[in-house]
């Protein structure tokens, strides 16, 4: 319970910084700003292979947390994500050697 609470707590914590992060409009460009601090904690929580990690833990999560972790998967993956986010999950996902495998895992539990 107390691991489902920190992966919860991490991925509202991110969703929240991520969805600040593209509510910043640069007017030159149409496109979201990026602050360091916000690229930092990207930075961060790619490092850490979060996404891996709470995709690796989606079937002994509860309901609500599971479409936490699928909403956070979702935001990484944004059409509209500013271009210093976009670039770093961009090289996150294509070199990744399990994140396809554990969102396939995910996909084929019925839960």
């Amino acid at each position: 319970m107390v691991n489902e609470f920190r992966v919860a707590h991490e991925d509202r914590l991110f969703s929240k910084e991520l969805s600040e992060t593209c509510g910043k409009n640069d007017v030159l460009h149409g496109r979201a700003k990026v602050t360091q601090e916000q690229l930092h904690v990207l930075e961060q929580f790619l490092a850490a292979d979060l996404p891996v990690q709470l995709l690796s833990q989606m079937t002994t999560l509860d309901f609500e947390v599971r479409k936490d972790v699928m909403n956070v998967c979702c935001a990484l993956l944004w059409p509209d994500l500013p271009e210093e986010v976009a670039a770093q999950v961009m090289e996150y996902v294509r070199f990744h050697p399990t994140l396809f495998n554990k969102l396939m895992d995910s996909y084929a539990n019925e839960e």
